[in-house]
């Protein structure tokens, strides 16, 4: 939460940043699953950035390993990535 906090207090201009998210959770914790993908995704287009594809969310408790969960994320998004 510290960077978070640096990019509150610094308010850097990501006009032209272009970022991607692939995040990590579990959803036995139900009201914070995934949030610091969340956060970080709304602080850096608040910023200027641009996100690019859709939000990947990994749930820990599901039977998909997280490396098989990317690489289909990527190759869903690999057009749009590709053309960013």
């Amino acid at each position: 939460m510290a960077r978070f906090a640096a990019l509150d207090t610094r308010r850097p201009d990501l006009t032209g940043l272009r970022f991607a998210v692939f995040g990590l959770g579990d959803s036995v914790y139900d009201n914070t699953f995934n949030r610091g993908g969340e956060i970080a995704a709304a602080k850096l287009a608040a910023l200027g950035g641009t996100q690019l594809g859709d939000h990947a969310r990994h749930d820990a408790s599901s039977e998909i390993a997280p490396a098989a969960m990317g690489r289909t994320w990527v190759r869903t998004d690999s057009d749009v990535l590709a053309t960013a």
